[in-house]
């Protein structure tokens, strides 16, 4: 019901009606009385309506969203995400954007259609992507439009591509001779005895930059893994080999002030000749640089470019990569079988390295 109402005036003490019409209605037993702040009664009475349409959305859960470039819309997102993802998560979310702005920033949100999706995920082809990384910029892509309600429309038309489920394998006696080899001329001290540990446990590059020394039981013969990639994976139980404790125990002897909450694997600073001049037990490897905007100097293997082709004419195998950025990823993995014994014995693989044996 649409009126205007009336007030006394203050000076003359007569009654009088506002020029700004009101409306007044009943929502769901709540008596709902506002004005407009309109003098025309039609622009009013569209006042209302909208009112009541707007408490009907939101009793029902409906969310009117507003048209938005798709730029801005991710950047909504990331800022909605920045407090809930790790920084290695936050960086891998910025990357897939930074693929993804190209082809959808310009476009509106509510625009975009699954065959722009699929001649995305073409063109992400032809440029040599891998299915995997395609993948996840899409999961970029749908995790946005999914935040604005605009992903369910999709999401029956958009498939994503095959992945390989075999690129793990073990490494030869060879490759891991020659891995070794290049982490012993590392100017990094802290090298060698990660590669090791990586070789021979199994764990991720995260969980050996995280890893403390209240983490690490000698005298079991074990190690406890921190903080990982799954909650599965947190808090189990590493068992420590021959290799794995005589390279702890040699390391340990590097640190005779150590306290249990230190790194094992510090931050450390190399001058020319390669002297250590400075370390930081309570920090992790690498973060000495990382903190002044540059790549770290002293860092844990990183997890890509393991190999680099062979310049050696009717070579396969490649050579390591220089010291410093030795690999971490499935080849070291899939490693550890050969001293664990786990073939036949996928509970105790997956106890050990937190990751099902069929991934590999």
């Amino acid at each position: 019901m649409l009126f205007r109402q009336t007030y006394r005036d203050r000076e003359t003490g007569k009654l009088r009606r506002s020029k700004f019409w009101s409306y007044e209605f009943s929502f769901r037993g709540s008596r709902i009385r506002e004005t407009t702040g309109l003098t025309s009664k039609t622009a009013a009475r569209d006042a209302e309506r909208t009112r009541r349409q707007k408490l009907a959305e939101g009793s029902s859960g409906l969310r009117r969203v507003k048209p938005k470039l798709f730029r801005q819309a991710a950047s909504e997102w990331l800022a909605l995400k920045r407090g809930s993802l790790a920084p290695s998560s936050l960086r891998i979310e910025k990357n897939n954007l930074e693929h993804l702005f190209p082809s959808f920033g310009g476009m509106l949100a509510s625009d975009i259609e699954a065959s722009d999706v699929a001649r995305y995920q073409e063109r992400r082809t032809k440029e040599k992507a891998s299915n995997g990384t395609i993948n996840l910029e899409v999961a970029t892509l749908r995790a946005v439009l999914r935040r604005f309600g605009l992903w369910a429309r999709l999401q029956p038309e958009v498939r994503m591509l095959p992945e390989r489920d075999d690129v793990g394998r073990a490494l030869s006696a060879d490759e891991e001779s020659r891995l070794l080899q290049a982490a012993s001329q590392s100017r990094s001290r802290s090298l060698f005895p990660a590669l090791l540990l990586a070789l021979n446990t199994g764990l991720r590059r995260g969980e050996l930059a995280s890893l403390r020394w209240d983490q690490v039981d000698l005298e079991g013969r074990r190690l406890t893994v921190g903080k990982s990639k799954t909650k599965a994976c947190s808090g189990r139980k590493v068992p420590l080999n021959e290799r794995a404790f005589s390279a702890l125990s040699a390391w340990v002897k590097q640190f005779p002030f150590r306290r249990p909450k230190h790194f094992v694997f510090p931050s450390e600073k190399y001058g020319e000749g390669g002297a250590v001049y400075d370390v930081n037990p309570e920090e992790s490897t690498g973060t000495h640089s990382r903190s002044h905007g540059k790549p770290p100097r002293a860092a844990l293997p990183t997890r890509r470019r393991a190999y680099r082709p062979s310049p050696v004419a009717g070579t396969t195998s490649g050579t390591p990569s220089a010291p410093g950025s030795l690999s971490t990823g499935r080849g070291f993995r899939s490693s550890p079988p050969s001293w664990v014994g786990l073939p036949g014995r996928p509970f105790v693989w997956r106890s050990v390295t937190g990751t099902s044996p069929a991934r590999f």
